[in-house]
């Protein structure tokens, strides 16, 4: 396949391949966030959206413990907020690979290759 795609399509597709990735990693820290969330009971102390109780970001109750990494796999606040930006990360970078992946070349990939980029978004 990569033989009959120009040089600018096969560019585009491995820009596209590294953006693939990149969701990828973004999707399992978020899904290994939640396991955090879940092991804390972190959903049952902020289970509001968007906000978390009253404010946008708990400031006064995200970094309590000591040492401070502790914060990021212990304290429900910490554990709440990350999976949350988390989740928003992941979504806009889908979003935008979703964007990209509608540019130019479009037409010129292989149709399986097409379905594959809506599948992910």
């Amino acid at each position: 396949v990569a033989s009959r795609l120009s040089a600018d399509a096969l560019k585009y597709v491995r820009k596209m391949r590294r953006m693939a990735i990149v969701a990828g990693a973004l999707a399992a820290t978020t899904v290994l966030s939640g396991a955090f969330v879940a092991g804390n009971d972190a959903g049952r102390a902020y289970n509001s959206w968007p906000k978390m109780g009253d404010v946008w970001m708990p400031v006064q109750d995200m970094f309590t413990l000591s040492p401070q990494w502790r914060n990021f796999f212990e304290n429900t606040a910490t554990v709440q907020f990350d999976h949350r930006v988390l989740a928003l990360l992941t979504l806009g970078h889908i979003g935008g690979m979703t964007a990209l992946a509608r540019k130019p070349h479009w037409a010129s990939l292989p149709v399986f290759s097409r379905r594959a980029a809506q599948l992910v978004a």
